[in-house]
């Protein structure tokens, strides 16, 4: 028969004994993380955004029909109401 290896132990990756580079790694993986999260925040920054333009495009046509309607009959609606207040007199105030 033959030898049987023993299976290797899987050791935990001590902490280099140089602080330099130790500090080195850690730094890079900060800068990863926040990389990682930049880029996730921006896409989903950008995907809201995308929605809300697509939700707000579908409405464009009738606010600006609705605009440019109270634009054409405000100055009508401003003579009705003169018209109608010059006939009757101006409320009374409340008693306190």
């Amino acid at each position: 028969m033959g030898t049987t290896e023993e299976p290797q132990e899987v050791k935990a990756v001590e902490h280099s004994a140089d602080p330099v580079t130790t500090a080195v790694a850690l730094q890079g993986v900060r800068e990863l993380r926040r990389k990682a999260l930049a880029l996730g925040f921006g896409f989903i920054g950008l995907s809201i955004l995308a929605l809300l333009v697509a939700i707000y495009l579908q409405l464009a046509y009738q606010i600006l029909w609705g605009g440019m309607l109270a634009m054409l009959f405000y100055p009508l609606h401003r003579e009705i109401l003169r018209a109608v207040r010059a006939g009757r007199p101006s409320p009374r105030p409340c008693p306190r």
